[in-house]
């Protein structure tokens, strides 16, 4: 055995690793055991934790609504005169008084018409709306339904949030059962000057049962945070009321549970009531989980040990054992090389015998292995060098197909600029068509500019493709809308077919998808003189085939791999860029498809664009029956399954549904459902009702010049930066509600300039002021980089006045999502009130003197506060009654006293002559 033990390295192996692994195995599974039951009673909790907190949002998001919707109650009560007579009936509205209580009329109709107006926008929802009018009594909404005793029982629960402590200026009630067993709490807001309570009995949710292995131990209770419990909807999930923890519940904890007897507790705060959600599970039913997954992994891991120390040894018997045993039988032939370095030799077994025989070859293998480092290491630095290289050349390529973007499109968008301005002038009909003949002129420069800078993009490897799910009768549409025009000019006859088994949606880039079929379009109208153009539509396997097949001259065999290349064209007077089919076909094949020609001279040609059916919807909806249709119809009617007769239709009169399949189909569903076709219709861009005060950065004066006359033009008030340090010193003295930043400028540019102004410790009036980026870089991932500066959007260059009509938009919608006031555009506004009214005339004399006491009296005591609340009323007032002068007066001595300057006599005696001047005018209006 001792002998065995010596000179077997197989056996002495096997018998080492195998003890080995045995002490290991138990010593962890000793480790494991106590590891898993603790990790797995954390991992149950946590994951309970997190599904509870999504109910919990989402329970808060419906209370946080509902406190949304009793503040826009309130504020419109607040905003509403009383005694106005809105015309409306109040049939569905009741008045609940108080014993004894005498109502105000003008009060309690300024109630009821509230009430009522909101209860015909949306009857469900507003059920249970009410307004309490101080000492007077309750009005409620539709109390059809509901009985004397009910109302009297909902007044006594409603009387009570009165003294309710208010949470975030709202008083929230206990929550009770209603007639219809459903568990309903009562929330309102008491405005402070009125007394008035307006509020709603919103529906307390039914908790959604968590998703989670142990939901079936799994209950709910409510806490108040006065720690009363309370009842929840979901009755049989709620915790006994016997079993509540006699001890007093300690605070919530976001990250983690508390256990008390054998129970453990996830506790979640709600947003909007002062309450949390209880979710309790037993203790017992954690362990046993626990247990039960690693006694479970015990058996199959004593038998998988097992069959490891056997195939440990067959593997080492006949994988290291006998493959030595040959090894060595080889190596003991080279015995021709005298090694100075040896390994250790003194031991019998076959490692031994290995030593001996790798000491003859170790000389050899080291000079070999130092002359191969050498080349390797040689070859590495090329390697190196010419990548480096290669990077440096692609990233000079970007920066300059970056620069010409910039430098082409900024003198471009002063072009388009002033070329917008003029179509907005009034001119002879010679200017206008001048002007137009202008305009086409930089729109087709613009066209060429971004087909080369396409192309260079595909060249460089920077196109980047944007997936979507799109309709393809749409894009087909889309793209025939485009050139029909010029095609009906030279007489041309379009059609399009699409079969049945087109499916109605795909996943493509839309915008990509248009631009090659415009352009194979567009090149179909250009060389075709007479006869037709057809567009048809197929499914081939998993590929989509688009056909636009024409009548012109055709191209010839030899010239047809030409057409594809880059800048060549067959005739160098047709015109264009040489680019058009090229980017075609090049964006094909990054889409994984291809464009297939197929032309005969003097007969025309078929263009076939290829494109794989990406997550493909179902088909298009077939339809069945008789239908009298115009001839040209027949051939697509009868491929979507219809029965066409000749004749006369009013709703397939128009010819362009010969050429416009989605509205043909769109036409087809319409008179097979028996319905009104609804077509749709694109709204015209108007005037902004809100007049924006916008900063304009850009180093470049003309477009500085240019963008301003655009904005002024818009009706908004601007102002101009030369520099990104500039800029950040304007908004350090006013407050914008747009601006308009160039990315490229020097020293600063936009981005850093984004940056700055979004940093918190900034000296920066307005920090979140929607920010749009103006670049003239039209390469890919530029939305990307605006974002990431903190930008909202950006603007490519050259600009127009659509553009920017898009982005105010863009602003308005953001500012008054954050609660901004904007200022109505001169341009549009007309005054609210009638100030042919002598009663208004004089109400707004007497009031704009008592304004004018109340500023003066602030002033003089310096009251901060009571001046600023008496200038925003002031610049309320004067906004209904459309006096510019006063507002913009008001709102310049609000933002300086929001900004720690105190306004000065002088500035007190201009508003007090602008509010005498305008007292005078309506007196004598």
């Amino acid at each position: 055995m001792k002998k065995l033990w010596e000179t077997a390295l197989t056996w002495r192996l096997v018998i080492t690793l195998g003890c080995a692994i045995i002490i290991f195995w138990l010593s962890s599974e000793c480790i494991v055991f106590y590891s898993r039951y603790t990790s797995t009673q954390s991992i149950i909790r946590n994951e309970l934790s997190l599904e509870l907190s999504a109910s919990v949002n989402e329970e808060s998001s419906h209370y946080q609504q509902a406190e949304r919707r009793i503040h826009t109650l309130s504020n419109l009560w607040s905003s509403m005169r009383e005694g106005a007579d809105l015309d409306v009936m109040v049939g569905r509205v009741v008045f609940v008084p108080f014993p004894g209580a005498k109502p105000d009329p003008r009060q309690l109709k300024k109630a009821m018409q509230m009430v009522e107006i909101f209860g015909d926008a949306n009857e469900s929802s507003n059920e249970a709306t009410f307004i309490m009018l101080p000492k007077q009594g309750f009005v409620f909404f539709n109390p059809n339904s509901l009985s004397d005793a009910y109302l009297k029982s909902r007044m006594r629960i409603l009387s009570q949030l009165v003294d309710t402590p208010g949470v975030h200026g709202f008083h929230w009630g206990r929550p009770f059962w209603d007639i219809n067993k459903k568990l309903y709490v009562s929330v309102a807001e008491i405005q402070p000057d009125t007394g008035v309570m307006i509020g709603k009995n919103v529906e307390v949710w039914r908790m959604p049962m968590p998703n989670h292995e142990l939901s079936d131990d799994i209950t709910f209770a409510m806490l108040a945070h006065d720690g009363e419990w309370l009842p929840v909807a979901t009755t049989d999930k709620a915790i006994p009321f016997e079993e509540f923890p006699a001890t007093r519940f300690p605070p919530c904890n976001d990250d983690a549970s508390v256990r008390i007897d054998d129970f453990y507790y996830v506790c979640k705060p709600l947003r909007g009531p002062p309450w949390s959600v209880i979710a309790r599970y037993p203790q017992r039913a954690v362990a046993s989980k626990s247990l039960d997954l690693l006694l479970g992994t015990l058996p199959s891991t004593a038998v998988m040990l097992s069959m490891l120390l056997v195939i440990m040894f067959l593997v080492l018997k006949l994988q290291v054992g006998s493959p030595l045993q040959r090894i060595i039988g080889v190596i003991d032939h080279f015995k021709l090389l005298d090694l100075d370095y040896r390994l250790p030799d003194n031991r019998e077994d076959e490692l031994g015998r290995i030593a001996k025989a790798y000491n003859k070859l170790l000389a050899t293998i080291r000079s070999h292995y130092r002359t191969l480092e050498a080349r390797v290491h040689k070859r590495t630095q090329e390697l190196d060098e010419a990548r480096k290289i290669a990077e440096l050349m692609s990233r000079r390529k970007s920066e300059h197909i970056a620069s010409i973007s910039h430098e082409i499109r900024t003198p471009l968008n002063g072009v388009v600029g002033a070329l917008s301005l003029l179509q907005r002038g009034t001119m002879t009909s010679q200017q206008r068509e001048l002007v137009d003949t202008a305009r086409f002129s930089t729109d087709y420069l613009l066209v060429i500019i971004n087909d080369l800078l396409d192309f260079s993009h595909i060249e460089a490897g920077q196109l980047e493709l944007t997936y979507e799910s799109a309709s393809v009768l749409q894009i087909l549409d889309q793209v025939m809308l485009t050139i029909h025009l010029r095609a009906q000019e030279k007489g041309l006859a379009l059609s399009a077919l699409v079969t049945d088994e087109v499916p109605a949606e795909i996943s493509l880039d839309r915008m990509r998808v248009q631009q090659i079929l415009i352009n194979l379009l567009g090149n179909a109208v250009k060389f075709t003189e007479r006869g037709h153009i057809r567009l048809s539509a197929a499914r081939r396997g998993g590929m989509l085939a688009i056909e636009i097949e024409d009548t012109g001259p055709g191209i010839a065999e030899d010239k047809q791999l030409d057409i594809f290349r880059p800048f060549i064209q067959i005739r160098t007077h047709d015109g264009g860029n040489g680019l058009g089919l090229t980017i075609a076909s090049r964006l094909s094949n990054l889409m994984g498809g291809e464009i297939l020609l197929r032309s005969e001279v003097g007969k025309g040609s078929r263009f076939t664009l290829m494109l794989p059916l990406n997550n493909p919807l179902a088909k298009l909806e077939k339809f069945s029956g008789p239908i009298i249709a115009p001839a040209v119809l027949h051939p697509q009617l009868r491929i979507w399954g219809m029965d066409p007769q000749e004749g006369e239709h009013s709703r397939l009169e128009s010819p362009a549904l010969a050429y416009l399949p989605e509205r043909l189909w769109r036409s087809l569903r319409a008179i097979t459902r028996n319905e009104e076709l609804i077509e749709d219709a694109a709204a015209p861009l108007s005037l902004c009702p809100w007049s924006l005060k916008v900063l304009l950065v850009d180093d470049v004066s003309i477009n500085r010049d240019i963008v301003s006359r655009m904005l002024l033009e818009l009706g908004h008030q601007v102002e101009t930066a030369a520099s990104g340090r500039e800029a950040l010193e304007y908004g350090g003295q006013a407050v914008y509600d747009l601006v308009l930043m160039d990315v490229r400028m020097p020293e600063m540019d936009g981005y850093e300039t984004t940056r700055r102004w979004r940093d918190s410790d900034a000296d920066v009036l307005d920090v979140e002021v929607p920010i749009i980026a103006l670049t003239a870089n039209a390469m890919s991932g530029e939305g990307e980089r605006v974002k990431a500066a903190g930008m909202n959007g950006y603007l490519a260059k050259p600009l127009s006045l659509d553009q920017l009509m898009r982005a105010i938009e863009l602003a308005v919608s953001l500012q008054l999502a954050r609660g901004a006031e904007l200022m109505p555009n001169a341009q549009l506004q007309k005054p609210m009130l009638d100030l042919d009214d002598d009663d208004l005339q004089d109400k707004l004399s007497v009031t704009l003197r008592s304004f004018g006491e109340s500023i003066d009296k602030a002033w003089t005591a310096r009251q901060t506060q009571e001046l600023l609340s008496a200038l925003h009323a002031l610049k309320g007032c004067v906004g209904l009654a459309g006096v510019q002068e006063v507002y913009q007066c008001c709102e310049q001595l609000e933002t300086r006293v929001l900004q720690g300057i105190w306004p000065s006599r002088q500035d007190m005696a201009s508003l007090q002559a602008l509010l005498k001047s305008e007292g005078y005018r309506s007196m004598g209006r």
